[in-house]
């Protein structure tokens, strides 16, 4: 059972929903921030945790010093002109979207001066085609009349798909095309039919290609099982109502994902006032994204953690110290990435009067599987749960059913990623995590285990949920290694963190993780408390 609460942002008309927490979570956070540690313990906790991250953080930059030279060149490129250091260009992603940005900046600014016109004119209740004809447009001119086609085409079979509104033939038809995408043949094709006239730019352009056809595929199955769900005739869940969504400049490119039921109710209504408060929020939430973007070109310049994760024989000569440095800041890295990516987009949106899925949550308090992925990638989970987790039977149809339905949540998220082995291996220890915490959240409520925790007091209480969280954050850890550098970097960080080190060096690994998980702690009950005085 989830406890949703509606986000109250007085400078928009319409609330977005999304999950705070779970029952058995918000019971456990109730009860945690009604006593805390000893302040001297907790002290130790945050100078012993704190210091750590600081420590490993040091390493990776004296590493990115003396090693810098035996890094792929091509990794390391000329950066901001007032920098003494080159800039790691190593992580794609990032490199690629920050460049792409300034290309299709002039068309989003196009997209926000035609709202605002619309809405000065009065002629707000067009916008959905004057939207969809300008998206329309600026795409064609951004990425070639032939991937356009190409998505209208693969959209316009998902539409056919619900001309019975049955939502396993929508599934059925979705996940054949969904798993194209894994298949070199259609890869090659791909690549001779529809790419043979668009400017050549190697595999970048093809990842584009990719990239943004995985979110329409998103896009059009949220449409189809909606139309599904409420039997809606061919007229008033149309098809030119499908391309406006799947199409919507602001979120197109990047996302965050936004269901179609969110999307077209917020679309059918008037925007809101450009109150001061609107106005505020607005320039508070650019601001945001600005400063993350600056922060993340910034740090590059310093710390190679991504060029360096790309030489395996590297990561067999540094030390444990600036391993572990290497994979804190690319999970840093990950978390201020996906700010700017979702959070832009976002705040593009909120000028159209929409209210797109909060950006994630920092990854350094984030130490259980089910917490990471709702607080991460937030339109993604709540796709998962309302389309896949609930309607298989979610927790309300007992433990076999809950079971299942994460289970085909992790295999959808894994095909939809792209079915790598690696993938997989990441995968299945997520739903193995996320299992364990089920069957934790179970175990803690039988009278024999109700009955010991209460001997043994609220302090060992949550010690002893401190201690028990080691091992599961160690599993995520582990498998967010696989899902950012592949097989052969995970199973070097496996053998050099848990087979080949010290007993003295596993000891103080474990302590220090178990400093950052009460700090985690600590961090969420001051979170949990500042939301019960807003509420």
């Amino acid at each position: 059972m989830y406890w949703l609460v509606q986000e109250k942002k007085k400078h928009l008309s319409l609330p977005y929903f999304h999950v705070i927490t779970d029952g058995y979570y918000y019971g456990e956070m109730k009860r945690r921030c009604t006593y805390q540690l000893p302040v001297l313990e907790r002290l130790v906790y945050i100078v012993c945790g704190v210091g750590s991250v600081l420590a490993i953080c040091y390493h990776v930059l004296i590493a990115s010093s003396k090693y810098q030279h035996h890094l792929n060149w091509h990794d390391l490129k000329s950066g901001c002109s007032f920098l003494p250091y080159k800039k790691d260009v190593s992580n794609f992603e990032w490199t690629f979207w920050y460049g792409y940005f300034w290309k299709a900046l002039p068309w989003h600014v196009g997209h926000i001066v035609l709202g605002r016109l619309l809405e000065g004119l009065n002629l707000t209740k067009y916008r959905q085609l004057f939207f969809l004809t300008f998206s329309l447009v600026s795409l064609t001119h951004l990425l070639g009349l032939k991937i356009i086609l190409f998505y209208v085409f693969h959209s316009a079979i998902a539409f056919v798909s619900t001309i019975f509104h049955k939502k396993v033939m929508v599934w059925v038809i979705c996940l054949t095309l969904l798993m194209t995408l894994n298949l070199d043949y259609f890869n090659s094709n791909m690549m001779v039919h529809v790419y043979s006239s668009q400017d050549n730019t190697g595999d970048k352009n093809y990842y584009l290609f990719v990239f943004c056809l995985a979110l329409v595929i998103l896009r059009y199955i949220s449409f189809c099982l909606e139309k599904c769900e409420f039997k809606k005739p061919f007229n008033i869940y149309s098809f030119l109502d499908m391309l406006n969504y799947i199409f919507y400049l602001p979120l197109f490119f990047t996302g965050p994902v936004l269901s179609y039921d969110h999307f077209s109710q917020q679309m059918a209504k008037k925007p809101p006032l450009w109150t001061q408060t609107r106005i505020k929020m607005t320039l508070i939430g650019f601001s945001r994204v600005i400063f993350w973007a600056v922060f993340n070109e910034f740090i590059i310049h310093y710390l190679y953690f991504d060029a360096i994760h790309h030489q395996l024989d590297l990561l067999y000569k540094i030390s444990l110290w600036t391993l572990v440095g290497i994979a804190y800041c690319q999970g840093q890295f990950f978390f201020t990435k996906y700010v700017v990516m979702y959070e832009l987009p976002g705040e593009l949106a909120k000028l159209d009067g929409m209210v797109t899925p909060i950006g994630p949550k920092c990854v350094s308090y984030v130490y259980r599987f089910s917490h990471m992925w709702k607080c991460f990638d937030r339109g993604f989970y709540y796709f998962l749960k309302k389309y896949i987790y609930i309607p298989v039977g979610g927790s309300k149809h007992g433990f076999v059913w809950q079971l299942t339905g994460s289970f085909l949540c992790f295999m959808f998220i894994y095909i939809w990623h792209g079915a790598e082995i690696y993938l997989l291996f990441w995968c299945l220890l997520n739903y193995l995590g996320c299992t364990i915490e089920v069957l934790g959240s179970w175990l803690v409520q039988t009278n024999i285990c109700r009955k010991y925790l209460e001997k043994i007091g609220n302090d060992n209480k949550r010690r002893l949920n401190g201690l028990v969280s080691v091992p599961l954050y160690l599993m995520s850890a582990m498998g967010i290694f696989f899902f950012f550098g592949g097989s052969d970097v995970g199973k070097i960080f496996f053998r050099r963190l848990l087979i080949d080190i010290s007993w003295s060096g596993f000891i103080l690994f474990v302590f220090l993780l178990y400093c950052n998980i009460q700090n985690a702690m600590l961090i969420q009950d001051w979170q949990y408390r500042n939301k019960v005085k807003k509420l």
